[in-house]
């Protein structure tokens, strides 16, 4: 996906969109992980379930925040918004040229 990314959308990215998004996981996360602990099941399939959840949720952070750089911006923030950490309208911050560009890419990938 070769497109140069304008200064302001990478700081919009890296200084706005980044935290919010990375705080609602991290939101996200805990709260599931606090059912886990709270269910009604015995102590260790309580654990086995919390390492599971721990280990899932923490190669899809991984995946989705580690490393942003310019060159993988727009693929990270299409996967924020794609587990639904980014609204619509917060995308109202970027330029129209890359705001089309993401709804050009996401609508390709939801129409496959």
């Amino acid at each position: 996906m070769p497109h140069d990314l304008p200064e302001v959308d990478w700081r919009v990215i890296s200084r706005d969109l980044k935290p919010l998004a990375l705080d609602r996981y991290c939101q996200r996360v805990l709260a599931e992980v606090t059912a886990v602990i709270n269910a009604e099941r015995p102590s260790h399939d309580r654990y086995l379930e919390l390492y599971r959840v721990i280990d899932r949720r923490d190669r899809e952070l991984a995946q989705t925040f580690n490393d942003l750089r310019r060159s993988t911006a727009l693929l990270q923030l299409l996967g924020m918004w794609s587990l639904g950490l980014i609204e619509k309208s917060e995308l109202d911050q970027l330029t129209a040229e890359t705001r089309q560009l993401l709804l050009s890419i996401r609508g390709s990938v939801t129409e496959q």
